[in-house]
């Protein structure tokens, strides 16, 4: 609202302490929480200009680059771009205005080294959103003076950034320009290359490039090699993978990531346990001409490893025996051996298992937090599952108190969890700890839990209420589209005072974004009309669309108009917006048409209403819908026009290429008013369409003189009427006495 911003040093500190937290845990910044920085930045920059660097240091500029640098691939994030230039270009002006320096020295090669303190990070955020061109001109055009110390990084991150556009040629025009610039095609290029075509899955370019040779001709680096490998172990690419298993020999790798390596393969190629106890017996016997110092002998890495590669293969019975095989060997399991098997056990649904897994895990050492997203799918499981909400709860808590993050699936199950108990007031702290450092998708997968729940008819009238109390408070970004169908669902419940509330929310917002607009104003107006609410309320929102500047009613707007005058008992007021809607610009809808014919059913002289309507669909060569058909005989029904209606239903199929339907027979009876005329319709469709006319039986009938909507409310003491109200209660009593009690269940709803 900008009544009472914060004070410059408030925001600084605030600033600081962000990044500075974000560097120290190396956690990305979150697309909700750039947005927060780009404001802070802007309002130092406006607020605070006679401070050298606007309250700023260079350090402190430098470290929210390097923040922004942790994440890993976010392309096509144009604020995270726009605002690491902002700090790149403001850090390159206080470097030429030599504002900053090392130690007070301001030699070319100090120079130097700033320039590439400040563009190491920003080439990264550059391959990572999606623009390695640019990175590649700057690392070209500052590679010689300023990053040549930097070695092949600046080189790696670029290459990424094509490869992840799928731009293989650029990579290969990378490679030129390194070479035009004697940065040879080196094995840690190499491996980057390989590695990304192994993780993806695209064998044939794996393949391609893992045999491209070096420009110093060395050899592969371990790790591509055992990232080619794990490739193939996926595909089950073993044929091709063996030419490359053997290079392991012939380079004798005698290391246990070697080892590991080669007890994978052969696992992955058949291999039972067995057999990987007589290899890792020979791994010992080789052991035997080799120092004490090149000593490799099986570890508990290779026993995880082989657990992992069981139960990449869905085979927990396996992974069990490699436990067990450990333990043979005197390796005792270690804490990523029970992540392991808490992971395979829940994979296949032994939720019991699990629960005894993660009690032996919390024996073990994890400080490190190495156990915290396994445990995660831990509270998910149980939550599907539906076990005991205690055995949840402990584990939760357990988490809680060591801080430990919850992560997305797990608050999405949890809100779900509490709101089906009914407990809300469980979803308040959970939410407000975790949510705001979610980014704008996940906040959309979090909120969304809440619009099904609110949408599902399922739910009582008053959790759904719950839930969009902490819908509203926790997601104010929420589009009005959503905020639009809640509303129209509160309606639909019958709940008029919460859907008016959420119509109210809407018009107060000073957002365009996000205030009430046409759809908004339509929406209401149908949504009372079902709602069964009264005249008064009706009104109410007819007199804040009338002073609203920022809408210009259309002929929607004004369908959703009839529909509720209609509704609330006012036809002759809903026949004027049909008079407006025909002589606008916009002109009517084939929904226009419709409403305004259901319109003089109950309206004062309707018949000649809806025959001038009719003459007009007549004289303008106007197609004739089986809805609007039903509704012109309805209208002339309720104005007691009974032999008009049996000729216009006899000469449906001529007129409009329909036989007569249960639609049409089951409207000509609703609308007919009093006992007598509703008989005569009776004994006439019986006669002339039998087969209709059970199968409207069939659907039932419902009781419309009950109904709240049709119900005058008594005047309260001192109560004045309204104009428009004194001039139709006595018609809508007449229309009241004149209802039989049931009308069949035929669907005449029409939307605006």
């Amino acid at each position: 609202m900008a009544v009472r911003p914060p004070s410059v040093e408030m925001v600084i500190r605030a600033f600081n302490a962000f990044v500075r937290y974000r560097c120290n845990e190396n956690m990305p910044v979150q697309d909700t929480q750039i947005t927060h920085i780009m404001a802070a930045l802007r309002y130092l920059q406006q607020n605070n200009p006679d401070i050298e660097g606007f309250g700023l240091a260079t350090k402190d500029l430098r470290m929210a680059l390097k923040a922004l640098s942790f994440q890993p691939y976010d392309e096509g994030n144009t604020a995270r771009l726009q605002l690491a230039k902002a700090f790149y270009e403001e850090l390159e002006r206080r470097r030429l205005l030599g504002s900053e320096s090392e130690e007070g020295l301001e030699s070319s090669v100090v120079k130097g080294s700033i320039l590439a303190r400040n563009l190491n990070p920003y080439l990264k955020i550059l391959s990572a959103c999606g623009q390695p061109v640019e990175a590649r001109t700057l690392v070209e055009q500052y590679f010689e003076s300023d990053l040549k110390r930097s070695a092949y990084a600046p080189w790696v991150w670029v290459i990424k950034g094509f490869l992840r556009l799928d731009a293989e040629d650029e990579v290969l025009k990378t490679i030129d320009v390194m070479r035009s610039l004697k940065m040879p095609f080196s094995q840690s290029v190499h491996q980057s290359i390989t590695s990304h075509y192994a993780n993806k899955g695209d064998l044939e370019s794996m393949k391609r490039w893992y045999n491209t040779a070096m420009d110093d001709e060395g050899l592969p680096l371990l790790r591509a090699t055992e990232d080619v490998l794990e490739a193939c172990i996926r595909a089950k690419e073993y044929e091709w993978g063996d030419s490359v298993f053997r290079t392991i020999f012939e380079r004798r790798v005698q290391t246990s990531k070697g080892w590991n390596l080669i007890l994978r393969w052969s696992a992955a190629k058949g291999k039972g346990v067995d057999e990987i106890e007589r290899m890792m017996n020979v791994m010992l016997r080789r052991n035997e001409d080799l120092p004490d110092r090149e000593h490799v002998v099986p570890d508990i890495t290779m026993i995880n490893g082989l657990i992992q590669l069981a139960m990449s293969r869905d085979d927990p019975y396996t992974a069990e025996r490699y436990v067990v095989l450990g333990l043979k060997w005197k390796i005792e399991p270690d804490a990523q051996t029970m992540l392991l098997q808490l992971e395979y056990r829940i994979r296949v649904g032994d939720l019991d298992g699990a629960k005894v897994s993660y009690i032996r895990l919390r024996s073990e050492d994890t400080s490190n937090d190495l156990d915290v997203p396994i445990v995660n799918k831990l509270i998910v499981a149980l939550i599907e599952r539906k076990e005991p909400y205690n055995a949840i709860m402990s584990i939760v808590e357990d988490l809680s108190e060591r801080n430990a993050t919850l992560e997305l699936p797990t608050i999405t199950a949890l809100c779900q969890l509490y709101l089906q108990r009914d407990e809300p007031d469980e979803i308040g702290p959970l939410l407000s700890t975790h949510t705001h450092s979610y980014s704008v998708l996940q906040r959309e997968s979090l909120r969304d839990v809440f619009v099904k729940f609110i949408l599902d008819r399922k739910n009582p009238d008053s959790q759904a209420w719950d839930a969009y109390t902490i819908f509203s408070s926790t997601f104010p970004e929420a589009p009005i589209s959503i905020r639009i169908d809640l509303m129209s669902e509160f309606f639909s419940r019958g709940c008029t005072d919460m859907g008016m509330h959420l119509f109210g929310y809407m018009r107060q917002q000073q957002n365009p974004l996000s205030r009430a607009n046409v759809e908004a104003y339509t929406r209401c107006f149908v949504g009372l009309a079902r709602a069964g609410a009264k005249y008064k309320s009706v009104y109410l929102v007819y007199n804040q669309l009338k002073v609203d500047p920022q809408i210009e009613p259309n002929t929607r707007l004004k369908n959703g108009l009839m529909i509720a005058y209609t509704a609330c008992g006012l036809p002759d007021l809903a026949l004027e917006f049909w008079n407006d809607i025909a002589h606008s610009r916009e002109g009517p809808t084939y929904s226009s048409i419709q409403l305004a014919l259901q319109a003089c059913e109950k309206a004062r002289f309707g018949e000649r209403a809806a025959r001038d309507i009719w003459a007009r669909l007549r004289r303008f060569g106007i197609q004739v819908t089986r809805e609007i058909y039903a509704a012109y005989v309805g209208a002339l029904s309720g104005q007691v026009a009974f032999q008009e209606c049996v000729g216009l239903i006899e000469s449906a199929e001529a007129e409009i290429g329909y036989k007569p339907d249960s639609l049409l027979i089951g409207t000509f009876y609703n609308a007919a008013r009093g006992k007598h005329n509703k008989g005569q319709v009776e004994i006439w469709a019986r006669q002339a369409y039998p087969d209709v006319w059970e199968e409207l039986v069939a659907m039932g009938m419902t009781v419309v003189r009950g109904e709240k909507r049709l119900e005058l409310a008594p005047l309260e003491d001192g109560e004045e009427l309204y104009e428009e109200e004194i001039k139709q209660r006595e018609l809508m009593e007449e229309y009241l006495a004149s209802q039989r009690q049931s009308v069949f269940n035929i669907d005449r709803s029409v939307e605006p």
